[in-house]
């Protein structure tokens, strides 16, 4: 079932005649991974992979690459950090700068969503540095512009996903799924479930996947937010305010929960109009859920049906 937060708790075991699933707090979340119950034993293995990533691309853990990087603005870089920088870029400049991962001076120094949390006034976030050229890679060196942080809240559990579901593949896993929060990967084709943005524990749409290794992500409104749901974690790069078009963004896309994943971040945060245009010229499904609960969904044939 796909939620923007997932109802599980720490470590559940659940066993089925074929699927094995456990759950663990990663990234901040709730991630699951299912397998065939004869290769259960890769799930520890997977948590351990996604744990190394985490210790990468972490804002909070003071150990991770990123933490460290923003606090010091100075690091030398990993393999994870360095691919997953490059992909920022590109989604960047896909987006026409609605994906921005410089947005942590707003969300980490401003909101602390997760952390310190409070709301910022008028003021500070004015003054709040985004800027994407701000970031700098020498060899084996990445260093930041004074006054900038990195959140790679929008994207890393999406590429966290795209490479566990890699290494998977390598060992000759087809079977299962891995899901962090509301990024999912399907192996084979699966069912899941939309949350609705208006009632707790409800879904609102029921879909099955046509495909093998369908990437699913959602973004919303309507989970993660400070006192008040119009303060929640989806802020445009380019006003610093609250994307306000949407409640709910799903993207689907094939074997790509890192583009499904941005691709979710920036729409959340653009006008309707400038949102729908960018996404008919994309390879991906969506289902946009607007304040006044309209759904509007374009190019989903290829991927699931209704169920």
């Amino acid at each position: 079932m796909l939620k923007v937060a997932m109802l599980l708790s720490l470590s559940t075991l659940l066993v089925s005649a074929e699927i094995v699933s456990r759950t663990q707090v990663i990234m901040g979340t709730m991630a699951t991974i299912s397998l065939e119950s004869s290769q259960k034993y890769k799930i520890q293995e997977g948590f351990t992979f996604l744990k190394n990533i985490e210790s990468s691309l972490s804002s909070y853990d003071h150990n991770a690459k990123v933490y460290k990087l923003n606090l010091s603005k100075k690091v030398d870089g990993d393999k994870y950090l360095f691919e997953i920088l490059n992909k920022s870029r590109y989604f960047y400049h896909l987006t026409e700068g609605y994906f921005d991962i410089t947005i942590g001076s707003v969300t980490k120094d401003l909101y602390g969503f997760g952390d310190r949390e409070n709301i910022p006034n008028l003021k500070q976030l004015q003054l709040a540095q985004i800027d994407i050229n701000g970031i700098h890679i020498d060899h084996e060196t990445i260093t930041l512009d004074n006054g900038l942080k990195l959140d790679f809240g929008g994207i890393g559990k999406g590429y966290g996903i795209d490479k566990l579901s890699t290494y998977y593949q390598k060992q000759n896993i087809s079977k299962g799924r891995v899901a962090i929060s509301g990024d999912i990967r399907c192996f084979t084709p699966c069912t899941f479930e939309i949350q609705s943005p208006f009632e707790k524990a409800k879904s609102l749409l029921k879909y099955k996947a046509k495909i093998s290794n369908l990437s699913i992500s959602t973004s919303g409104t309507y989970e993660r937010y400070i006192k008040f749901q119009k303060y929640h974690h989806l802020i445009n790069p380019k006003t610093k305010k609250q994307g306000r078009a949407f409640v709910s963004v799903t993207i689907l896309t094939k074997a790509d929960n890192t583009k499904a994943d941005a691709i979710a971040t920036a729409v959340s945060v653009m006008p309707e109009d400038k949102a729908i245009d960018f996404l008919l010229l994309q390879d991906v499904g969506f289902i946009l859920v607007q304040i006044d609960k309209t759904i509007i969904s374009a190019n989903l044939e290829p991927f699931v049906v209704s169920k």
